[in-house]
C-alpha cells in the first residue's frame, strides 16, 4: 500500500515540476517576442528637477551642471548616452546608448536621471 502512495506522490511532483518549467518557458517566449517601444523623448532630471526634455529625433548635446561639475549628454541617431561625468565610478558613461521606452541612465553620485519615453508611455513622478 505504501508503494502505491509513494508512486502517486512522485508522479504528482513530476507533473508539478514539469508544469512549472513549461510555464516558465512560455512566459520567457512571450516576453522575448513582445516588441519594445522605441523612445521618442528623453527627460533629463537633476536633483528631481527637470533639466531638459529632449527629442530623440534631433541630434544634440546638452550639459547639466551639478554640485561636482558638468554631466555631458548626447542625443545622436535616436539614441542617448552620457559622454562624460565628474562622478568617480563613471557608471553612467559605461551604461552606453539607450533607445527604448522605459530605459533609464542614472548617475546617482551627481543626482542625474535620464528617462526615455515613447508615444504611449507616460511620465510619472521622479524622485532622486
Amino acid at each position: 500500500m505504501k508503494a502505491k502512495a509513494s508512486i502517486k506522490r512522485s508522479t504528482i511532483i513530476e507533473i508539478v515540476v514539469f508544469s512549472v518549467i513549461l510555464l516558465a518557458i512560455v512566459l520567457a517566449v512571450i516576453f522575448t517576442l513582445h516588441p519594445k517601444e522605441v523612445a521618442t523623448k528623453a527627460h533629463v532630471y537633476c536633483q528631481s528637477e527637470t533639466a531638459y526634455v529632449l527629442d530623440l529625433n534631433e541630434d544634440k548635446q546638452v550639459q547639466v551642471k551639478t554640485e561636482h561639475g558638468i554631466v555631458q549628454i548626447e542625443v545622436k541617431e535616436g539614441k542617448i548616452h552620457v559622454l562624460s561625468s565628474p562622478c568617480p565610478g563613471q557608471t553612467c558613461v559605461h551604461q552606453g546608448e539607450k533607445s527604448q521606452a522605459g530605459e533609464s541612465i542614472i548617475c546617482a553620485y551627481e543626482g542625474v536621471l535620464i528617462s526615455l519615453y515613447g508615444e504611449t508611455s507616460g511620465v510619472g513622478e521622479i524622485t532622486i
